[in-house]
């Protein structure tokens, strides 16, 4: 991972900040007068809309409540017609259902709570356009580029989502994953699995209660996303070992994160350990070649983790870890997600909001590695929690619960 330190350009690019409120938008130009990105603003939707039609724009920020069009509806409007811009919401806690919503559906990439602090904003914003930057570097669009056809979310996938955006009852919801047989088919084996735990159902809209709505978005993105996919019996094997590790991760880092005394709520976002790894499925189908080169530095280094083997080889810039995020900051996945595929090697680099998470995130990835290379009846070095307050007693406990469900495979394919 190349640092996103300072750049020497001196506009990192053009946010364009919406408001209904005429002071506020000259406030805001006041406060970014001097910053590292150049600030338009748009009294309201109407206008923004105009500006978007003849401006290169590379954040929209738009508050909640405006007349005619709100922020909500605003921002769907850009992402439809303008995709490529990162989309950021200014709300209250009053809208905070309609927000998180907005979030998991891809409607948004992320949020600021009002008030704001003007330092906070900056900073978040310039993180957000030197990702942009990052994702957009010359090694990783080569390599993309290289791919005839791009791998977009399917369409069952963004029924799926839609559905979820309106509300729609569980059973409307698994009609639309009846639809695909082989998709209903394997969201049942997982449900079915000794991972999950349920015994024998066969009812869709019971497995997706069990599972939950927020693990089952990403689950049915890997299922819809894979099965468009040709595979070979080998690469299929890999999958298995991905898929298996993904879901291991995502159980147990919700498990280590409230273990942080005073952490952030995780709960809208309780699945993002099952995409973090998603550039490792882009790599298997598309350049298989340079996967089986990475297995096979790690087999000559016993302890070379999948990251640095690609960093030895010299992939820096386009590992997996960019792949992934690239294909789902492209997806228009929510922030978190992307910057969990982005940053799980290198948590320093994320955004202050999300380090914790990060940190929790690289944390139990590389323990579960870890676990992986030694033997059942091994005692395992306890690696220290990164952030503070976690006991050796509290980490054991989760240790000894990991090496129970290492055996328990979940078969997909």
């Amino acid at each position: 991972m190349v640092p996103i330190g300072d750049e020497q350009n001196s506009s990192l690019g053009t946010v364009l900040f919406v408001d209904d409120e005429e002071s506020i938008l000259k406030s805001i130009q006041r406060s970014f007068f001097l910053a590292d990105f150049e600030v338009i603003t748009a009294l309201g939707a109407k206008q923004a809309l105009k500006i978007l039609e003849t401006e290169t724009i590379d954040i929209v920020v738009s508050d909640f409540r405006m007349p005619e069009i709100d922020g909500l509806q605003f921002l769907k409007l850009v992402k439809n017609q303008y995709p490529g811009i990162s989309r950021v919401i200014l709300s209250g806690f009053v809208e905070h259902a309609a927000v998180l919503r907005s979030l998991t559906s891809g409607v948004t990439t992320t949020y600021f709570a009002k008030p704001w602090e003007d330092k906070v904003l900056d900073a978040r914003i310039k993180h957000i356009l030197k990702i942009r930057r990052l994702l957009r570097s010359q090694k990783l669009l080569d390599l993309v580029n290289r791919i005839d056809n791009l791998p977009t979310l399917p369409s069952l996938y963004q029924e799926f989502m839609d559905a979820i955006e309106k509300e729609k009852p569980i059973n409307q919801i698994a009609e639309i994953i009846k639809k695909n047989t082989s998709v209903a088919t394997k969201v049942l084996q997982v449900a079915n699995s000794a991972f999950y735990g349920l015994k024998e159902t066969t009812s869709i809209d019971f497995a997706m209660v069990y599972i939950g709505l927020n693990p089952l978005k990403d689950i049915v993105l890997t299922l819809t996303l894979t099965n468009e996919m040709n595979w070979s019996h080998e690469q299929i094997e890999q999958l298995q070992a991905i898929f298996h590790h993904s879901n291991l991760v995502n159980r147990y880092i919700p498990k280590f994160y409230h273990l942080i005394p005073d952490a952030q709520k995780f709960k809208p976002f309780p699945a993002v350990g099952l995409t973090h790894d998603i550039g490792k499925i882009i790599l298997l189908q598309y350049f298989p070649k340079r996967y089986h080169s990475i297995l096979t530095a790690q087999k000559e280094t016993p302890g070379l983790s999948f990251h640095d083997a690609e960093l030895e080889l010299g992939f820096a810039e386009n590992t997996h870890a960019e792949i992934g995020a690239y294909f789902l900051d492209w997806w228009n996945l929510p922030e978190v997600i992307m910057e969990v595929a982005l940053f799980h090697h290198c948590p320093h680099q994320a955004t202050e909001h999300y380090r914790p998470l990060l940190e929790t995130a690289c944390y139990t990835d590389n323990l579960i590695n870890y676990l992986n290379q030694i033997s059942e009846t091994e005692e395992p070095d306890l690696i220290p929690f990164p952030m503070p307050g976690v006991s050796k007693n509290q980490i054991k406990s989760v240790v000894d619960e990991i090496r129970s469900e290492l055996v328990v495979e979940v078969s997909l394919f």
